[in-house]
């Protein structure tokens, strides 16, 4: 599954092991420029990927996720 439920969500008592965490500790930001033409054709995995980030979360950052 590739969605977080926001329905059991707030039962997960253990953040490190929560399925929010195992999810979210782990993005890559793609930035891509959409060059197609047609779009009902062509795929989104052929435009042009400009950079990636694997996402890394400042303590700060991680202290307020966690809350």
């Amino acid at each position: 599954m590739d969605i977080i439920n926001y329905l059991t969500l707030a039962d997960e008592t253990d953040f490190e092991s929560s399925k929010m965490w195992d999810k979210a500790k782990n993005i890559i930001l793609v930035y891509y420029y959409d060059d197609r033409t047609d779009k009902k054709k062509e795929l989104r995995i052929d435009c042009k990927v400009l950079a990636s980030y694997l996402m890394k979360y400042e303590a700060d950052d991680l202290a307020t996720i966690k809350k």
